[in-house]
């Protein structure tokens, strides 16, 4: 019985540190691949404990439809996203978020530019939200990076796209002031799907 019993811990103890290692590694590898490019791009700063973890589309589309999460698309090299994400990061690190979902959509076209099979079923689960123009000669729906998907308990709570209105050019950074209103968007929406907020039936 002793012997179950050790064998059990040593597997559970397995798991969790397998768990921690693959958080780690997220954590890491995503503050490589967006400070990397401070000498060719927009200089910013990735916190280390960012919460990040990479996703497909497969467990994207699973959290749209029955479950809860914020969901970050976008990609290094884009200015607009090297903006906004030293902000989400610093928004989820304020409310205790654990996990900020993150794909990189720029994989999901080929060569030509044609979209995978993947990429238009993640469409049709964001077809209720997606009011940004398009951008292709086609008129169809596309997603603008950055965007940002909340979602509680299989229900979009919020998506907010760019970063605020009066920041207009994309190669400057956010002023203070600008900082201030992403971030309280973002926390506006985090409170949604941590369910924290209280209502009038508390």
């Amino acid at each position: 019985m002793k012997k179950v019993l050790y064998t059990l811990l040593i597997v559970f103890l397995l798991i969790i540190v397998t768990g921690c290692n693959n958080k780690d590694t997220d954590e890491s590898k995503f503050k490589e691949e967006y400070e990397s490019l401070n000498n060719e791009y927009l200089e910013i700063e990735i916190i280390d404990d960012n919460n990040i973890k990479y996703s497909n589309i497969g467990e994207i589309i699973d959290i749209i439809e029955n479950g809860t999460g914020i969901i970050y698309f976008g990609y290094p090299e884009d200015p607009m996203c090297r903006n906004v994400i030293p902000v989400l990061l610093e928004s989820a690190s304020e409310l205790g978020v654990e996990e900020i979902y993150y794909l990189n959509l720029n994989n999901e076209f080929d060569e030509e530019g044609n979209e995978s099979d993947e990429y238009k079923q993640l469409l049709e689960s964001l077809d209720s939200v997606l009011d940004n123009p398009t951008i292709d000669d086609e008129n169809e729906d596309t997603i603008i990076m950055p965007t940002v998907v909340f979602v509680f308990e299989g229900e979009i709570v919020g998506v907010h796209t760019n970063s605020v209105s009066s920041h207009t050019d994309p190669l400057q950074p956010l002023t203070t002031d600008e900082k201030n209103e992403l971030m309280d968007i973002y926390i506006n929406y985090m409170h949604k799907v941590l369910n924290d907020v209280c209502t009038e039936e508390c």
